[in-house]
């Protein structure tokens, strides 16, 4: 069983025995006894919860800044590609990977794609 299936079952069982039978122990446990066996397994979902949440909103940071990054990356390549002494097929941009034989930009990355007011306002 997964995580959400086991918490319905243990929710459903302490309601079920909260409503019907909130007074008589089974397995030799009473109703309060077994709410603090288990717990936490109800705690560690809240904390699952929690981190999910700030995982969710890391990947998002990380893809705000990815675009900054890229654009960033598109500016220098076409530098180095504009550059005499390097140019589009140089040593240095066939070793970055971004030569005529290499991979291309990633997809919608240009040199404009980021200007430098732009990441002035962003820093």
């Amino acid at each position: 069983m997964n995580l959400k299936q086991n918490q319905a079952l243990l929710t459903r069982m302490l309601g079920a025995w909260a409503l019907l039978r909130p007074s008589k122990p089974f397995g030799g446990l009473t109703l309060s006894q077994f709410n603090e066996a288990i717990q936490p397994s109800l705690d560690s979902r809240t904390v699952i919860a929690r981190l999910e949440a700030q995982l969710a909103e890391e990947k998002r940071k990380c893809e705000m800044a990815d675009q900054i990054s890229l654009g960033l990356m598109a500016h220098v390549i076409a530098s180095i590609e504009a550059d005499p002494c390097e140019g589009k097929n140089g040593e240095l941009i066939e070793t970055m990977g971004f030569g005529s034989s290499e991979v291309s930009l990633p997809f919608g990355t240009s040199a404009r794609s980021l200007h430098f007011a732009e990441l002035a306002s962003l820093s």
